[in-house]
């Protein structure tokens, strides 16, 4: 126990009631059928029991039978550590499952959806969650409520035109317009102020990162941006000079999910995690931790194709950046 001079104890401060938990790392084809690299064939089928309640940080699950695609949580816990306020961030495949197989408590109390772009491995599970949520809401005969869904106007309109997710929209769904460099705050206890930045993903319009901030604390969850000098479809800035445009928002941040796609391949619509280290050192997060790992990409007999969680660790560890793993749970 910390003692003040005067020989009283010091009050304990009560530390900020934010978690972030990982409920993916990988990319669109994390795994493929009949592949023999050791991404594909190494799998861990003794996972470590996760915490009951948000009380300790958990280091995830390291390689394990199942991969869901990139995704993550900020959860606000109540006074008993079970979780009041659920914001998820894309919910691709395998995400219910990997939220499901929590034992945290109140992870159904999703409050807002946020979705980076339309991207089948970024909403292939958003039928899964909305049914989830009416069946316990009817279970606990509490009422239905539709799901404050947050995107770009572009990524809406191909989610419910093209990739069929018009039943959703109309049954579970409210659309709340994100408008790119417009800040908003969602309706938690404490609040959460999300800063949606445009950037260039490949060939589609209306991808975003978001830049959120609760209790003093940033984050940034800042996967699928393609490298440094790419532009939009559209044309204008670079995602480099997007993020040097909008550092304030960013600087110092206490956690930074960033992706991987690559170690250094070029070419995929994401970066590489060679040219992501021009975006670790403008930023200077505190903890950096990959995401949307691939292990294809790079090519057979290169570096980082087929790299387990392990190896991608080992490679990075040395810049300071760790990889995140399916499952972690983070104190920012």
């Amino acid at each position: 126990m910390r003692v003040r001079r005067n020989g009283r104890p010091r009050a304990k401060q009560a530390s900020p009631p934010v978690w972030v938990r990982v409920n993916g790392i990988g990319h669109a084809f994390s795994r493929e059928l009949g592949c023999d690299c050791a991404r594909c064939r190494t799998v861990n089928f003794r996972l470590t029991k996760p915490p009951s309640a948000l009380t300790r940080e958990f280091k995830g699950w390291n390689d394990p039978p199942w991969r869901a695609h990139t995704s993550a949580s900020i959860l606000l816990p109540s006074e008993n550590g079970n979780v009041r306020h659920h914001v998820l961030i894309d919910v691709g495949g395998g995400v219910v499952e990997s939220l499901a197989s929590s034992t945290l408590a109140g992870l159904e109390n999703v409050t807002a959806l946020l979705v980076t772009h339309w991207h089948t491995d970024h909403v292939l599970s958003l039928n899964q969650l909305c049914e989830s949520l009416k069946r316990q809401a009817r279970q606990r005969r509490s009422g239905f409520r539709k799901l404050p869904m947050y995107c770009t106007r572009a990524t809406y309109d191909w989610m419910v035109q093209n990739a069929g997710f018009d039943y959703e929209a109309s049954n579970f769904l409210e659309f709340q317009q994100v408008l790119p460099r417009n800040q908003f705050q969602l309706q938690t206890d404490p609040p959460v102020s999300i800063f949606p930045l445009p950037v260039a993903h490949g060939k589609i319009d209306g991808a975003v990162i978001y830049l959120a901030e609760v209790c003093a604390k940033r984050i940034i969850l800042g996967w699928d941006i393609d490298v440094p000098t790419a532009t939009p479809p559209k044309g204008g800035l670079t995602n480099l000079e997007i993020l040097k445009a909008n550092l304030s928002k960013m600087k110092g941040a206490e956690l930074y999910l960033l992706p991987a796609n690559t170690f250094s391949a070029i070419g995929t619509g994401h970066t590489s995690y060679q040219a992501a280290r021009e975006y670790i050192k403008l930023i200077g997060a505190k903890r950096v931790l990959l995401v949307h790992l691939s292990g294809h990409e790079d090519g057979d007999g290169r570096r980082g194709h087929g790299w387990t969680d392990s190896q991608w660790e080992k490679a990075v560890q040395r810049d300071g950046v760790g990889v995140a793993r399916q499952g972690m749970l983070i104190k920012p």
